[in-house]
Parts: C-alpha cells; sequence; structure tokens
C-alpha cells in the first residue's frame, strides 16, 4: 500500500505555533513547558515533541523519479506528529499520543509525564533515515 501525504496539512503542522497542538488533548503545564496528551485508550504510547530550533516558513515537496522529499526546517519533530496523528490511523492504528516540548534544548517534558496506564510499548519517530527509537 502506497501511502499518500497531504502535504498542505503536514505543512500547516510544521508551521503551527506550539500551543496549537494544546486542542487535540488534556495539558500539563510543568516546569520545562507543557505536554499534551491524547487518551485514545490505547495500551501503546506514542511520543512526538512539538518544539522547533528555526521558525523559518520554508516547505517544499521535491519529486524525484521514485520518491518525494520534503524540504521543512520544522520536520524535526513535526513529520512524526503527522504520522502518529494522520498517517497511523489511515491503518487502523490509534496510540495514545503524547506531545512534548523542550526536546531541541535538552529539557523535555516528557520527563514530566505521569500516568497510571500501564503501555506494552512506547514509540517515536524522531529520527533520522528510516527508524524508529523504541
Amino acid at each position: 500500500m502506497k501511502i499518500r501525504f497531504n502535504y498542505d496539512r503536514l505543512k500547516n503542522i510544521c508551521w503551527a505555533k506550539t500551543k496549537w497542538f494544546e486542542r487535540f488533548g488534556e495539558t500539563t503545564k510543568t516546569k520545562d513547558g507543557t505536554n499534551v496528551f491524547i487518551d485514545n485508550g490505547s495500551n501503546v504510547l506514542a511520543i512526538a515533541h512539538r518544539d522547533v530550533v528555526l521558525s523559518q516558513r520554508h516547505f517544499y515537496v521535491l519529486p524525484f523519479d521514485d520518491k518525494t522529499t520534503i524540504v521543512c526546517p520544522q520536520l524535526d519533530d513535526r513529520l512524526g506528529i503527522y504520522v502518529i496523528m494522520d498517517i497511523l490511523p489511515r491503518f487502523g492504528i490509534k496510540p495514545d499520543i503524547l506531545l512534548t516540548e523542550g526536546e531541541e534544548s535538552g529539557k523535555s517534558t516528557a520527563d514530566h509525564f505521569i500516568t497510571t496506564k500501564k503501555y506494552n510499548w512506547a514509540f517515536s519517530f524522531d529520527r533520522m533515515g528510516t527508524d524508529v527509537v523504541l
């Protein structure tokens, strides 16, 4: 199955203010920023960070022969958010979601996430290349 990207949706996620994501779940303030938790009733937790390093508004879709390259300074980790919230549900995969901030400055709010839920697995797509963090 070929995955179709909605480039306009991805661009909107890339360019959104960090606070914009708070509309999707329960927001918890920490000393380092906020966490947004979306409870989908899952025993799997997907994690992505909302903070970005660069704020320039560049978004280019470059088609090549057999693949497409997207150039945007906010792809780290907004692409992870897009995959977790838009691509995975198309395959029937709806994990609980934790959207953090502070990762780029070394003070991730993920350190402050407290839950009574027991997760079988947690993952993140915040990587270079094609691998994931488990």
